[in-house]
């Protein structure tokens, strides 16, 4: 299991995953998952209010301090009406 989390210069933010191995198989019936969750500059400000971080703050370490996985991080931005643009691909 592989995740990051990088913002853009244009200020958007986007959370990468990549699943493989026995795991994804249990789940998914194949052995390989990948997903991108892309949020807008706009919505990185929302993020960033959300968190208490400044303009220019470093919202990637409270990203870090804040969540234990990218899985809370999404949960946060759903349940803040956050939502970004989602792709996934599930396969080998």
């Amino acid at each position: 299991m592989w995740r990051a989390v990088s913002l853009f210069e244009d200020g958007g933010l986007v959370i990468l995953g990549h699943d493989l191995g026995p795991g994804v198989e249990r789940i998914f019936g194949c052995r390989e998952y990948e997903f991108e969750r892309r949020l807008s500059a706009a919505d990185v400000s929302s993020l960033r209010r959300l968190l208490s971080v400044a303009p220019d703050g470093d919202l990637l370490a409270a990203i870090g301090e804040r969540f234990e996985s990218s899985r809370d991080l999404e949960a946060f931005a759903e349940e803040h009406r956050i939502p970004g643009e989602f792709w996934n691909r599930i396969g080998d």
